[in-house]
């Protein structure tokens, strides 16, 4: 589990459900008690069966990617720099993002720019561009 310095938010697997079966990666609200509020849902589609097999790693192109153990991706992040970029690492903001960052600070991908059904404080949301949606909301129903 990662948790944002202020301790208020946390990312980590969790089960939504009380039977273990289906597990996702997310950040909830760390300070508040069960059930967990999550705010964001990395595989909301593509749930893991097998926690202990779940890896979110970096790779040597800066993409961060969850797979299972059979190498499988089942999320991974779309970022837009260059190939032959330095090594990022990822952190969780105070802020309840979890950005992907450069070492020179750069912010190269940030779960606010991907939201689930959930919006925070100091999140930017943009509906539509020149009459165009380009984001929308879809509230997750679970497993």
């Amino acid at each position: 589990m990662l948790i944002s310095t202020s301790g208020n938010f946390a990312l980590g697997f969790f089960s939504p459900t009380t039977s273990n079966k289906s597990f996702y990666l997310g950040i909830w609200y760390h300070g508040i008690p069960e059930p967990r509020t999550i705010v964001w849902i990395a595989n909301r589609d593509d749930p893991i069966i097998t926690l202990s097999s779940a890896m979110l790693t970096v790779t040597n192109n800066s993409d961060m990617v969850l797979s299972d153990s059979e190498g499988q991706n089942i999320w991974m992040t779309a970022r837009n720099i260059t190939a032959g970029a330095a090594i990022a690492h990822a952190v969780l903001l105070d802020s309840g993002n979890f950005v992907l960052r450069l070492p020179d600070g750069t912010g190269i991908w940030q779960s606010f720019d991907h939201p689930t059904d959930t919006i925070l404080p100091s999140m930017k949301f943009l509906m539509s561009y020149k009459a165009q949606v380009v984001q929308r909301l879809v509230a997750w129903k679970g497993p």
